[in-house]
């Protein structure tokens, strides 16, 4: 059977919880303090970066530099892997699939005997969050009951194009200069609006149609997320950051609705946290994609 290693980051919000026996890493991506780079829940753990990020302090979130991942595919060749396959964020927001790529090719040029032995492949997800991090967690479980790597690659672009995560932000507390959000922020501030509400799909940030006020924003999101899953929806997540119980409510409300229970619902990590706000709340759907 061939033997599969699946590499991601930690902006994918996969629970810890979640990840049991796969043949899975999750790598933290780098949180600066004060220009200073801490790996989340190594360096530092997660809910004291949230409190910086509570405070207001501008914190900043870099990419996994090609070192890491470099030293990732020397283990597995190490290990006897068959394939490796590296899922990043979206390249528009991230330079970790640059740097996934460079890798790859210093591993080539450094370890030629690799060639034809191990196979690494480097997909962009297109997305932001649960939105790869869901595909990663069924993409482990098919790699479990003996899917090829092939096969694997194929759902995992399948799941990538009809992937839609909605996100709004109640607070622009600790949002850094770079992130997800920065541009809708300007963007709100233009058209008289409190917070923002967008979709990310298919590597491209949308942003949405929403009233003035916080309570009208939320009531608007879920408007918006209800109607998406009215499309059809194979499976979705929620995600939050300080904001579980509206994450519950919305869950509840997106279950009597389409009468199907979210398949996770999952607390950001700092990384992601750091673009989004710590008021943000999100839901990721699978299947036809609003045009």
């Amino acid at each position: 059977m061939e033997k599969i290693r699946i590499i991601t980051d930690s902006v994918s919000d996969i629970p810890a919880d979640r990840i049991g026996e796969y043949e899975l890493e999750i790598i933290p991506a780098p949180v600066y303090v004060d220009s200073v780079p801490v790996m989340e829940n190594i360096d530092c753990p997660s809910e004291e970066l949230f409190t910086l990020l509570r405070e207001n302090k501008k914190l900043r979130v870099g990419h996994i530099p090609a070192a890491i991942y470099l030293d990732r595919f020397r283990l597995a060749f190490a290990h006897h892997y068959h394939r490796v396959i590296v899922i990043t964020p979206a390249e528009q927001f991230s330079g970790m699939y640059r740097a996934a790529c460079e890798a790859r090719e210093m591993f080539w040029e450094q370890e030629p005997d690799a060639q034809g032995v191990m196979q690494i492949d480097v997909l962009d997800s297109g997305s932001y969050s649960l939105g790869y991090g869901l595909p990663v967690l069924k993409a482990c479980e098919r790699i479990q009951q003996g899917a090829t790597g092939a096969e694997i690659l194929s759902f995992l672009a399948e799941e990538f194009e009809r992937a839609e995560l909605y996100v709004a932000t109640f607070s622009m507390r600790g949002v850094f200069s770079s992130g997800i959000f920065e541009a809708l922020r300007l963007l709100t501030i233009q058209v008289t609006k409190a917070f923002p509400v967008c979709v990310i799909r298919r590597g491209e940030i949308t942003p949405l149609d929403s009233e003035r006020g916080e309570m009208r924003t939320y009531e608007d999101f879920i408007e918006y997320c209800r109607r998406a899953l009215a499309l059809g929806c194979e499976a979705y997540g929620v995600l939050y950051a300080d904001q579980e119980e509206r994450a519950r409510e919305l869950g509840a409300i997106l279950t009597s609705a389409s009468r199907k229970e979210p398949e996770l619902y999952a607390r950001v990590s700092a990384a992601t946290a750091v673009s989004m706000g710590t008021d943000c709340i999100g839901m990721v759907r699978f299947g036809p994609c609003q045009p």
